[in-house]
This record gives C-alpha cells, sequence and structure tokens, in this order.
C-alpha cells in the first residue's frame, strides 16, 4: 500500500483548524491548553509541516474535548 503522507497531513491539518474554530479557540489559546507555551507549534500542525504522534493527536483532543476520531475523520 502506497500511502501519501503528504495529503494525509493536510487532511490532519484541515480537521485540527476545523475543532479548534469550532470550539472557538484561538492557535495560543489551544496550545496553552496542550502545554505548550504558545501556539506556534498548534500553527505548524495546521500547515501540515508535520507527521504527529498518536500521543500529540491524544493530547490535541482532550484539549479540545472531542473523541481522537474527529480529528482523523478523513479517507486516505
Amino acid at each position: 500500500m502506497d500511502l501519501d503522507i503528504e495529503n494525509i497531513k493536510k487532511e490532519f491539518a484541515k480537521n485540527l483548524a476545523s475543532v479548534r474554530k469550532k470550539k472557538k479557540l484561538t492557535q495560543d489559546t489551544l496550545g496553552i491548553k496542550c502545554g505548550f507555551a504558545d501556539g506556534s507549534q498548534i500553527s505548524q500542525w495546521e500547515r501540515g509541516l508535520y507527521d504527529l504522534q498518536l500521543s500529540r493527536i491524544i493530547l490535541l483532543a482532550k484539549a479540545l474535548e472531542v473523541d481522537p476520531k474527529e480529528l482523523l475523520n478523513f479517507t486516505i
């Protein structure tokens, strides 16, 4: 199976931004809820610049108060 990692990162990035905006959180606020100094890491993830470890996806879901599957709800 050949996975298009760049497409997966873009789809995840769209979901993350969408859920964050639905929750009316800024990138900075979400970053702080995740234990980061600010939202710079959130910004990078929302632009699809990095692969996220499963532990980071769980951390984001917890901070957003959603099930992790909401962030991973896309077709590959």
